[in-house]
């Protein structure tokens, strides 16, 4: 599995309901070794991440006076921001191949922080996609009839390539 394999899964795994790393576990697993690994991998992700909630649960209920325990939390609250920024920036790096995915990415990015439902961004940046890959191929297909006309040759056959 290449990194861009990785980054569609994480795409798929953030637009479908429900936790991201369970998503994702899932359909790596269900990619390196079918309907058994996809069930290994997402009773692999949800019983451990059960067991660490509960007994932070535990821990916290215990300790929830101490304001060291609360001091401590502010500050791993930034480092948890800090974490998700890092990850946006080296998923989205690759994702930028040209102008349109760059604009994609700063509208949404725009739209995101107007407090747009995300499910709009997904939809509008399925719909670029598909109407710059539109425009793209009628172009190359026109280009491709202007120069096979030039030479006399019948262009038919390229709309099946």
């Amino acid at each position: 599995m290449n990194e861009e394999d990785l980054q569609n899964i994480l795409s798929l795994a953030a637009a479908a309901p429900g936790g991201v790393a369970v998503n994702a576990s899932f359909l790596i697993g269900h990619r390196l070794g079918g309907l058994k690994g996809s069930a290994a991998a997402a009773i692999g992700a949800i019983v451990p991440t059960c067991l660490i909630v509960i007994s932070l649960f535990l821990l916290y209920n215990h300790f929830s006076d101490s304001e060291k325990v609360n001091a401590a939390l502010r500050g791993i609250g930034w480092g948890i921001v800090a974490l998700i920024l890092y990850t946006v920036i080296r998923l989205g790096r690759p994702s930028i191949k040209d102008k349109l995915t760059l604009a994609i990415a700063i509208a949404s990015l725009t739209l995101l922080f107007l407090h747009t439902n995300p499910i709009w961004l997904l939809i509008g940046g399925a719909a670029a996609g598909v109407l710059a890959t539109h425009r793209k191929n009628r172009c190359v297909v026109h280009s491709s009839q202007t120069s096979q006309s030039k030479a006399g040759g019948d262009s038919s056959y390229m709309y099946f390539i």
